[in-house]
């Protein structure tokens, strides 16, 4: 039996919902697969503190967001090499980047959105 799961397309959606609701500003960098593309989030807290995120599987029933630490991030370089490698293995994946005022609010829309 095939479980049901909530597209890419309304995750999206939800989390920019969620942005926007609290008066933050969310937009999609790169468009994905609209059914079943991964999810990366670029997350600016105040314009500045840059960190990145993706889904990860926690046990078989629940996935939630995990920051993933990249060394150089805020080496626009790197990061967009860092990019163009995961969409090499994984051509449909969303980009979807968030600029939120307050760490707080970060993880109450990621919280949202699992």
């Amino acid at each position: 039996m095939i479980e049901a799961r909530l597209t890419s397309e309304f995750q999206v959606s939800a989390l920019i919902r969620a942005a926007n609701e609290f008066g933050d500003s969310a937009m999609v960098i790169r468009k994905g697969d609209l059914t079943a593309g991964e999810i990366f989030i670029n997350a600016f807290i105040k314009g500045e503190s840059q960190r990145f995120y993706a889904k990860s599987p926690r046990s078989k029933d629940h996935i939630q967001w995990e920051e993933r630490v990249l060394k150089d991030i805020d080496n626009k370089g790197f990061f967009s090499d860092y990019i163009a490698k995961l969409v090499k293995r994984d051509p449909d994946l969303w980009l979807i980047e968030l600029n939120i005022s307050d760490e707080q609010r970060l993880i109450r829309i990621l919280a949202l959105n699992d």
